[in-house]
């Protein structure tokens, strides 16, 4: 019995049919690995993450496109879990002389044997844990502030921290920055911030792309009932010239006690607290003026200034004495208890004819009266949406930054809105007008 023919027979019946008939075609092998990309949770620390991303980068596993996203998705990551003592990028190390060209290598990508590129990481530390920009936030910061967010000095150095490094890529950029904090411990230009007149930020800041988006990053600081305006804290921050005051004037700049009216969108400060409620102001206009009366009968909320000169030249016209000499009582009745020591000045700037003279006497009245209660030599207006900034050290001058165009209207009530009494002060709103 043929026993080998005989399983070679038996193993061709067993073959399927598809082996019978043809030949196998094989599934064409993929030309490369499908690679999965890195889990940033994964690593165990910074530095590993660092390692193992630059590996697969140079390797062509992944695009620099995906490195990048990768990179900072893992600073973070960590940066979350910085101390202020010991930086998330110092963490691996005990002496930072020891590890500065690794350090740098890994985290920037610089060429660790560039003795500029070498310098600016230890900078940055040796600066935020130094006796230069501490003092300046202390000196900022100092003082009893209620605010939860305020309590704590170190966690605002730490933030500061994370604002340095994630406001600006260029490193060339924060070592000039950080260069001159070491150096002048300032990098505002307090000469230009109080001179009389209209600065751009980009003068305020000499030009310094950093410190201005730091300026920009800092301006929530000082924002609420209890703190100061927007600006004030971060303009201290980042100068040791400039300090924050517990009372007469907001902050101390180069020793001048400066007034600060800041704001983030489009409105502004006014010159003055509290002020009359709408139905008491609407009472009493109501009960002098037979057409403010109307007015308000007619469905009206409020009454601005324009509208009631206009009223009041109707009702009591100036070129009558009876009615010049009445107009001047029914205002000057109102005004000595909205502006108290100052009331008889502000009723002057009623006699005056047309709007434009009446404004500007009011303007003046308004700002000696808030000069007298609050204690400054020179008022500085900040707004971060039209980026630029407005110093004034008397009435005059300030009645030419609204003449110039540089402030918006004043926006003043006789008789304010229900949700702003406040609205019988002027208003200080710096517009988008070229410097």
């Amino acid at each position: 019995m043929d026993t080998d023919n005989d399983t070679d027979r038996l193993n061709t019946h067993m073959k399927p049919w598809f082996i019978k008939e043809a030949d196998i075609i094989k599934f064409p092998k993929p030309k490369a690995k499908v690679v999965q990309m890195p889990n940033v949770q994964s690593y165990p620390d910074f530095l590993s993450g660092v390692k193992d991303l630059h590996m697969r980068r140079d390797t062509g596993e992944i695009s620099q496109a995906s490195h990048d996203k990768l990179y900072t998705d893992l600073i973070h990551r960590f940066a979350k879990k910085e101390s202020f003592e010991t930086p998330w990028f110092l963490r691996e190390y005990d002496s930072l002389d020891q590890e500065k060209n690794n350090i740098i290598s890994k985290i920037s990508g610089m060429d660790a044997t560039n003795e500029k590129d070498a310098e600016i990481l230890d900078r940055i530390y040796k600066l935020l844990n130094s006796e230069t920009i501490q003092p300046n936030i202390a000196n900022a910061f100092r003082g009893a502030i209620e605010d939860d967010n305020f309590a704590n000095v170190d966690a605002v150095v730490k933030e500061l921290t994370g604002i340095i490094f994630n406001i600006e890529s260029d490193f060339k950029k924060i070592s000039g920055f950080l260069q001159k904090l070491e150096n002048q411990k300032s990098v505002v230009n307090v000469d230009k911030l109080t001179s009389v007149g209209v600065h751009s930020l980009a003068d305020v800041f000499d030009g310094d792309d950093v410190a201005i988006k730091a300026f920009y990053a800092l301006k929530r600081f000082g924002v609420g009932l209890k703190q100061k305006g927007p600006g004030e804290y971060a303009l201290a921050v980042l100068s040791n010239k400039i300090k924050i005051l517990q009372g007469g004037g907001d902050i101390s700049i180069n020793d001048k006690l400066v007034e600060v009216k800041a704001s983030i969108g489009t409105s502004g400060g006014r010159l003055g607290m509290g002020g009359p409620t709408n139905a008491k102001a609407k009472k009493y206009w109501s009960s002098v003026s037979p057409s403010i009366a109307t007015h308000f009968e007619s469905g009206a909320k409020g009454l601005g200034i324009g509208q009631a000169i206009n009223y009041l030249n109707t009702d009591y016209p100036l070129n009558d004495s009876n009615a010049r000499n009445k107009r001047m009582e029914i205002v000057s009745n109102w005004y000595n208890k909205v502006f108290d020591t100052n009331g008889n000045a502000i009723s002057n700037a009623f006699i005056q004819q047309d709007i434009a003279s009446v404004q500007a006497e009011y303007i003046k009245a308004n700002y000696e009266w808030y000069k007298s209660k609050d204690d400054f030599q020179g008022i500085l207006i900040l707004s971060y949406g039209a980026g630029k900034s407005a110093y004034a050290e008397s009435s005059d001058d300030l009645v030419n930054l609204f003449r110039s165009g540089q402030l918006a209207s004043p926006a003043i009530s006789v008789v304010p809105s229900n949700a702003a009494p406040r609205e019988v002060f002027t208003q200080l709103s710096l517009t988008k007008a070229k410097v």
